[in-house]
C-alpha cells in the first residue's frame, strides 16, 4: 500500500516568519546580498524546510525496527553494509527484515542502500573538495568503477560531470 506523504506538520506561519526573519536579516544586516540572491536563499532554505518535514513525518509512520535500521544505516554508510550485517546487528531473521524493509520502505535494502549512499555522494560532491574516489569511499563504495557506474546510473552524469554541472551553474548565479 502506497503512503501519501502530507505537509500537515508544516506550519505555515511558521515557515512565513522564518521567511520573513531571514529576508529582514539579509536587507538590513547584509546589504551587499541582490534582491534576487536573497529570494533564491529564501526559497532554497523553504524547499529544504519542507525536505526535512516531510522526511520526519515518513519517518515517524515506519515500524520502530526499520526506524532502528535506517539509524544504523545512516551511522555506519561508510562500512560495508549488508541485510545479514544489519539483520544480525539488530537480533532479527535476515528474510523477516528483508521483507519488513521491502514493506515499510517499498524498495529492497539494497536499493535504499545505495539510493542513500548516492544523494549521500551528491552532497559531499558539491560541498567538498574530496576526490571521486574518496567521495565513494565515504559513502561505503570500495570500488570505484561500481561507485562511477551506480551514480552515473542513478543521475545520469558521472560523479566528475555532476561537480563540474554544479559548479557551472552556481557561478551562473553569482
Amino acid at each position: 500500500m502506497e503512503r501519501e506523504l502530507t505537509y500537515q506538520a508544516v506550519n505555515r506561519d511558521e515557515v512565513l516568519q522564518i521567511m520573513q526573519a531571514f529576508i529582514n536579516y539579509q536587507t538590513v544586516e547584509k546589504p551587499l546580498l541582490t534582491e534576487i540572491e536573497t529570494v533564491h536563499q529564501v526559497i532554497q532554505q523553504t524547499a529544504e524546510l519542507l525536505r526535512v518535514n516531510q522526511a520526519q513525518v515518513e519517518y515517524d509512520r515506519l515500524h520502530p525496527i526499520v526506524q532502528e535500521a535506517i539509524i544504523y544505516i545512516n551511522e555506519n554508510l561508510a562500512s560495508e553494509l549488508t541485510l545479514k550485517h544489519l539483520a544480525d546487528h539488530l537480533h532479527m531473521n535476515v528474510m523477516y527484515l528483508g521483507q519488513l524493509i521491502k514493506k515499510e520502505l517499498n524498495q529492497s535494502f539494497s536499493k535504499y542502500l545505495n539510493e542513500l549512499r548516492i544523494e549521500k555522494s551528491k552532497q559531499l560532491l558539491i560541498k567538498t573538495q574530496l576526490t571521486i574516489a574518496e567521495v565513494g569511499s565515504e559513502v561505503g563504495y570500495q570500488n570505484q568503477g561500481y561507485f562511477y557506474r551506480m551514480f552515473k546510473q542513478a543521475e545520469g552524469l558521472s560523479p566528475k560531470e555532476y561537480r563540474q554541472h554544479y559548479w557551472d551553474n552556481e557561478q551562473e548565479l553569482q
